[in-house]
């Protein structure tokens, strides 16, 4: 009980704006421990620190918490009854890694292909969620012209 009152307080106060990875690594860890996996204030957690490592640049961590949130999505509603659900989830977790990898200033051709395969994968599944023509398709295609912009540079 004490470590869930320490875990939730240490979140409450922990300043978004200005926290390093190494603080936030120990902090997930330690909430991993403590929560049961897909719990709402450690999909929460994950969520707030993959944004706090984007814009610190670090895509690795960003990465491994990209991870974090497209298992517990997964974990929350993978069974068959709610597997569109868990495609628009997972659809989610690829259009922010669309979104970072093509912020990314280190963007390469290989990483560029990478963008494009996964793009096609998202905009597959939201064309089955939205619809074709949909404000996502859009963003995917703006997503895709940026990344096409970093290779070039």
């Amino acid at each position: 009980m004490d470590d869930f009152v320490d875990v939730e307080r240490v979140l409450d106060t922990l300043n978004w704006q200005n926290c390093h990875q190494e603080t936030l690594t120990v902090l997930f860890d330690r909430a991993l421990n403590v929560y049961p996996y897909g719990n709402q204030t450690l999909a929460d957690f994950a969520v707030m620190a993959f944004l706090a490592a984007f814009r610190d640049g670090n895509v690795d961590a960003a990465c491994k918490y990209m991870r974090h949130i497209i298992d517990m999505r997964e974990a929350g509603f993978g069974d068959r009854a709610n597997h569109l659900l868990a495609s628009a989830h997972f659809a989610f977790a690829i259009f922010l890694y669309i979104r970072m990898r093509s912020a990314s200033s280190s963007c390469k051709v290989e990483q560029f292909q990478s963008i494009k395969r996964h793009a096609y994968e998202a905009r597959q599944l939201f064309r089955i969620l939205y619809g074709e023509g949909s404000v996502r398709d859009f963003e995917l295609d703006f997503m895709l012209s940026e990344a096409r912009r970093a290779v070039a540079q």
